[in-house]
Formats: structure tokens, C-alpha cells, sequence
């Protein structure tokens, strides 16, 4: 028996029924069904439906009322102006009713949306890098999504993917981006869950992973580029949040099981906070950096006085924050501080090891 897929938006194709139970699998049917094709269909969507800024940078539509935008690899994005609508998957006017942020190019105020896309971090960076500050990419599912050095994040079906244009005057903090990206994320969840006794359930991992206890349930991984056009910098902050899919880990909907909590925990209105959250956050960070936001970000991470192993100089170590430059700052049995660095390290915490990587 055979059964449809809409994968990417308004493109149907047939898959076994058998790979539609396994997200692993089924994953890689996309992958080898689109290894041929050349281009994806993204829908674009402004809050008051006024797409003049994005118009005037993106250039001339074609014939078709299209954007189209080649890759440095081999694909097209074909981008189509849409007004706002429900969705099975994805619903616009659910998602601008939720979203507080001001001004024309305030963040999420430009949405992207899309059924399949290889990396909506990539889509921003190499496809459409001149559409406005602010613009939220979303994607129901996420080939090769990126992970921290050569890791690939996948995310099927059940998972929340999306990445969001930002942008800062300089550098000299920019590690701290990442950050912060992940506490407004946890910060997120909590002010939707609404119920006391059901907040303070997700934990931040260091450097850029969100947990429940022991287990994995999101990931950020955050990139730069200079402007080419202005002064500042174009931050990508990327997310990944297990919503909906309880393998191979948990997911927020299994964590959550207060029926007027799941119903707030959507990826719409998740995708939506966050924005409110993080325009602000982004505002008081350009003006005193992290320190506004440390002792939050201690209280929501899984590390003080946690003791680890050094692997290659056989001392334990206890965690005591983070440095000035942003590593872990640790004492080791003699009171001497030192940092710990995650570049070309393998950090275990959960078992307590650091050991340099093979």
C-alpha cells in the first residue's frame, strides 16, 4: 500500500507505507527521492501583508510571481509571495497573532515556510542573504540540518527546525550569541506552559544543547558574517526542538502532559515567543553584553559544582560558571582556575570526562 507525502510545500510525492513509521527512514526516502531535483518551493509571508521591503531586495519577480534564487549548490529556492492562512502544518495567522515584536523589520516579522528543505540556516546564508533583518526561516522538515562542527542535526517530522536572521553592532561578545539564544528558547517554553508546577522541566547544556535530565531534546548552533551592504554583523541563530516526535530521546509533548500546556506548546506559538523574547533579550544584550542574562542562564544550566575529568592530565575539576572569553570556568583541587575549552575537545559531562578528540 502506498501513501502520500507533501514534501515540499505543494509537491506530493509516493512513499512505501512502511517508511512513513520511521523518521529515520523515512528521512532518507526524501533525501533519495530529491537527490535529482533542483529546486524547493518556500512560501513567504508579512505580518500586514505589505511585502515592499522584501520586494525592493529581492529584486523582479519572474513571469510565474516568483523569486527565484540560485545556491552554491545544485538547487533552486523558488520563493512565492503568500497572504496569510492555516495550515496542517504550519499555520502564518496563528503564528503573526502570537508575535509581539515592533517595527517593519522587527525579528520574525518576515516568515519563511517551507514542507523540505536541506538546512534553513544554509537557505539564509547562501539563497536569500538579502531579506530583511529579522527574517525566520520554518521548516516541517530539515534534511541536513547543521550541527556544532561537522555534526548534521535531522529533523523529521515531530520536530520544530528554524533559523532567524539577526543582527549585531560588533563581535567582541558574539560567542555569548549562542548563548542566549538557547535560555530564550527554555525561557520560551516556560512562559507558554503556564502552569508553575510543569515550568523549570528543560535545562541548558553547555555549550549549545537543551535537555530533560539525561536526555537530548534540542539543539543551537549559531554563525556570522560581516555586512556587505552596512556596519554589524548578521547572526543565524539556528534551533532545533524535538516538539512532537518521542524518538530517539522525548519530546516537549510527552514532557508536557497538562492539556492546556500541550495546547500553547505549538511550534507557532514556540517559534512566535521566542522572537518576543529574543528581540528584547538582543536589545539590553547590544548595550551590557551577557551580564544581564548570567545569573539566569546559571540558574537554567545543568553545571555548577559539577566535578569532571580531565582526561589528559588525569585532574578533576569543578565547574564553576563561565569565563570572560565564554568557556567553562573550572578550579581544580589546588584552587587553580582554568578554562575549558569545546574546540577539538569531546566533553562528556554526563559521565564527567573532557578528553581531547581523536
Amino acid at each position: 500500500m502506498l501513501e502520500r507525502l507533501l514534501c515540499p510545500r505543494n509537491s506530493l510525492i509516493t512513499l512505501p507505507k512502511e517508511l512513513l513509521y520511521s523518521p529515520t527512514r523515512r528521512l532518507h526516502a526524501i533525501k533519495t527521492t530529491y537527490s535529482n531535483m533542483v529546486s524547493y518551493n518556500v512560501s513567504l509571508f508579512r505580518r500586514d501583508n505589505d511585502f515592499s521591503p522584501v520586494e525592493k531586495s529581492l529584486g523582479e519577480m519572474d513571469s510565474q510571481g516568483l523569486f527565484v534564487f540560485k545556491s552554491k549548490s545544485e538547487y533552486t529556492v523558488n520563493i512565492k509571495l503568500q497572504d496569510l492562512a492555516n495550515s496542517s502544518s504550519f499555520s502564518s495567522k496563528d503564528y503573526f497573532n502570537a508575535l509581539q515584536t515592533n517595527g517593519p523589520y522587527g525579528l520574525g516579522n518576515t516568515l519563511l515556510h517551507m514542507g523540505a528543505i536541506h538546512s534553513t540556516q544554509t537557505l539564509l546564508q547562501y539563497n536569500v542573504n538579502q531579506l530583511p533583518i529579522g527574517t525566520v526561516a520554518v521548516a516541517d522538515v530539515q534534511e541536513t540540518g547543521k550541527g556544532r562542527g561537522s555534526n548534521i542535526w535531522e529533523s523529521p517530522d515531530g520536530n520544530m527546525a528554524f533559523t532567524l536572521k539577526a543582527k549585531v553592532d560588533d563581535i567582541k561578545n558574539i560567542v555569548f550569541i549562542q548563548y542566549l539564544v538557547s535560555l530564550d528558547l527554555v525561557r520560551a517554553v516556560d512562559d507558554l506552559v503556564q502552569v508553575d508546577h510543569e515550568k523549570n522541566k528543560l535545562r541548558l547544556k553547555w555549550p549549545n544543547d537543551i535537555y530533560y535530565k539525561d536526555m537530548k531534546i534540542g539543539g543551537i548552533l549559531c554563525s556570522v558574517e560581516k555586512c556587505m551592504d552596512s556596519e554589524g554583523y548578521i547572526v543565524y541563530c539556528g534551533v532545533g526542538l524535538n516538539t512532537n516526535n518521542p524518538g530517539p530521546t522525548t519530546c516537549l509533548s510527552k514532557l508536557y502532559t497538562n492539556a492546556e500546556a500541550q495546547a500553547h506548546l505549538t511550534k507557532e506559538k514556540i517559534t512566535a515567543k521566542f522572537c518576543n523574547i529574543f528581540s528584547q533579550s538582543l536589545a539590553e544584550f547590544s548595550k551590557t553584553g551577557f551580564e544581564s542574562f548570567v545569573e539566569m542562564y546559571y540558574q537554567k544550566w545543568l553545571h555548577s559544582n559539577q566535578k569532571v575529568m580531565i582526561v589528559s592530565v588525569n585532574s578533576e575539576v569543578t565547574i564553576k560558571g563561565l569565563t570572560k572569553d565564554g568557556y567553562l570556568l573550572a578550579f581544580d583541587q589546588d584552587a587553580k582556575e582554568c578554562a575549558l575549552h569545546p574546540d577539538h575537545n569531546s566533553l562528556d559531562l554526563f559521565k564527567g570526562l573532557i578528553k581531547k578528540k581523536l
